[in-house]
């Protein structure tokens, strides 16, 4: 027990092995019921082996060979694996150095069996942390796996002891660095939060989970960016649900007791529960990644909340908040996010963060934009170095281009963008432009004036391909076009993108100035893009005006007559109706026709004119 926070309450002080207090004028009863008090509140239940294990646990067949076993360790990191025969019951530990010494004698083909160790030391899932302390000292052992009759459930290392062991006193010196606290919410605290930040419908969904992880015995927690958000007071309503177990069978009991409709995916371990209210819970197991090769897709695997938490981008990204019944709100934190979250900062969880999936790049410029965060020198450091190995050039398109498209739909898109290009990312993936103030200027005009225009677009008007319509205006056509079909873009995206781009100069020069008769505005804008007019608009004053122009003024005057009313006048359907109306339509922009009946006379005499020449 922490000795410093019984004597809290008589105003007493120390750590956590010593502590002492100074009292005057308080009667001896009453400082010895504060003391009981504060011994019921803070005296807890032993720590024990399921509490501190790493689940679940990989092991071997005694007859694995040498080099399968070895194979194995590389993979995964790990310094030592149990060994159990056929019966899956436990027989030995084979560690790294057995392996090594092994394969040095030439012997890769030989079974594992034959280099087990001998006197095993094991625990039950009930042995306390002060018992698997003690074993460990007694043999000289660093690593302890944990078995319920006869199966092996988890293991205890070094690090898990000594991490529990220091972690209580290293936590609190942590989060007193860390702006004083902060973010180091109370349970009681985070359910304030979610109270004030979520529905109350949510958050009875939310004890309703927990209920069903308590009957179903698993453990949940809320992970990603919800918690991030949370925690800086953002709503936020993408939720995610990890489950220590299976996630899609979790989900399936969340779609009966919610009446919710399920979408699962059973190769990934995950599963969609929406609620009729249209809400989407996303339920995933937890699962560990390893990557064969950088910038490739990974192998995914069961695991446990801290190894799911691990793969993870970022610390910020890292914190999880359980929902199971004994500990609801309680704040998960592994790898320091609430500090970084204090500090500001994005940071990689470790050195070979960018190189396993180098889309982390983009997505540490999204967060930088976003929170106003940054990356640390560290994580700065990696990223450049990762870019420069052409990691970000070997990446598939598609993930590119969604991240790219999710930069630039950020708040201030302007400064990922130069953010990517000071980071040399922009280069790699083929955007060969230079960033500087002119650029950056006219992209964040584009920004206002999409606010601007964006009222008079059409539905499917697209921020993101108006930003790559201004960063190809000035390149060929094949290296825009080659660009697309790398990245994936869509045939009709890919369309707008190009064509606008290509036009972009020529209708530049045609609009620098006001352009006064409708229909000169007419023959140049109709039938262009939206996306293109949007750029041209935040070319300049003029620009815009005429944009601005065309909008509210030349594109809400039509004709009012129709095919239908030529051929009541008994002309011959022909594609000169088309001629005919658009000529009509140009003379009623400028004013020189005003009524259906006028219309209707001018084009029965263009007609006529045609027929009889």
């Amino acid at each position: 027990m922490d000795v410093s926070r019984i004597l809290e309450i008589i105003g007493g002080g120390g750590h956590s092995q010593a502590a002492s207090a100074v009292l005057k004028d308080i009667e001896f009863p009453e400082i010895e019921s504060r003391i009981i008090s504060s011994l019921y509140r803070n005296i807890k239940k032993p720590v024990l082996a399921k509490d501190i294990m790493s689940f679940p646990i990989r092991v071997v067949n005694e007859d694995e060979s040498i080099a399968a076993v070895n194979d194995l360790l590389k993979k995964y990191g790990h310094s030592g694996i149990p060994i159990v025969d056929k019966r899956k019951d436990l027989v030995g530990i084979i560690t790294r150095k057995d392996v090594d010494r092994a394969i040095k004698h030439g012997l890769s083909h030989a079974p594992v069996k034959g280099f087990k160790s001998r006197g095993l030391v094991t625990a039950s899932s009930n042995t306390t942390v002060d018992e698997i302390q003690r074993l460990m000292i007694e043999n000289g052992i660093g690593r302890i796996p944990v078995v319920n009759r006869g199966e092996v459930v988890g293991i205890v290392t070094r690090k898990d002891v000594l991490r529990f062991l220091h972690g209580r006193d290293y936590i609190k010196r942590t989060e007193k660095a860390a702006a004083g606290g902060r973010y180091n919410f109370s349970p009681d605290e985070i359910i304030k939060k979610l109270h004030n930040l979520i529905p109350e419908k949510i958050f009875n969904v939310f004890e309703i989970i927990s209920g069903t992880a308590k009957e179903m015995k698993l453990k949940v927690y809320l992970v990603g960016g919800f918690v991030r958000d949370l925690m800086l007071d953002i709503s936020n309503l993408d939720i995610d649900i990890v489950v220590e177990g299976n996630g899609i069978d979790f989900a399936r009991k969340l779609r009966e007791v919610l009446n919710a409709r399920l979408e699962s995916y059973e190769k990934f371990g995950t599963a969609v529960v929406v609620l009729p209210s249209g809400q989407h819970i996303d339920v995933a197991s937890a699962r560990v990644e390893y990557y064969q090769k950088p910038a490739s897709l990974p192998d995914v695997e069961p695991g446990s909340i801290s190894q799911d938490l691990a793969r993870r981008d970022f610390t910020i990204n890292t914190l999880a908040i359980s929902l199971n019944r004994k500990d609801f709100g309680r704040i998960i934190d592994f790898f320091g996010g609430r500090k970084d979250l204090a500090g500001k900062k994005i940071k990689v969880l470790h050195k070979m963060s960018f190189i396993e999936d180098p889309t982390r790049i983009f997505r540490a410029v999204r967060f930088e934009q976003r929170l106003g965060f940054k990356m640390d020198i560290q994580t700065e450091k990696l990223a450049r170095v990762s870019v420069e190995m052409n990691l970000v050039s070997e990446l598939n398109g598609i993930r590119v281009r969604d991240e790219l498209v999710a930069i630039i739909q950020e708040k201030n898109p302007w400064n990922g963008i130069k953010r990517l290009y000071d980071l040399q990312a922009l280069k790699k993936i083929g955007i060969d432009v230079t960033a500087d103030e002119k650029l950056t200027r006219f992209l964040k005009n584009i920004s206002r004036k999409y606010k601007i225009l964006a009222e008079y677009a059409g539905d499917n008007l697209e921020i993101w391909r108006v930003f790559l319509i201004a960063m190809f205006i000035n390149c060929r056509e094949d290296i825009i076009k080659k660009w697309c079909e790398e990245m994936k873009i869509r045939k009709n995206d890919a369309a707008v993108i190009i064509n606008s781009a290509l036009m972009f100069n020529t209708l530049k020069e045609k609009l620098n100035v006001k352009i006064k008769k409708y229909s000169d505005l007419f023959r140049l804008l109709n039938d262009k893009n939206d996306e293109l007019l949007i750029t041209l608009g935040a070319a300049g004053k003029v620009y815009l005006e005429n944009i601005l122009r065309y909008y509210r003024k030349v594109s809400t005057i039509k004709l009012e007559i129709t095919g239908d009313d030529l051929k009541s006048l008994d002309f011959k359907p022909s594609r000169k109706f088309k001629t005919v109306l658009e000529n009509v339509l140009l003379m009623k922009l400028d004013g020189l026709v005003k009524t259906k009946q006028e219309e209707l006379q001018e084009a029965g005499r263009m007609l006529s004119g045609v027929e009889s020449g």
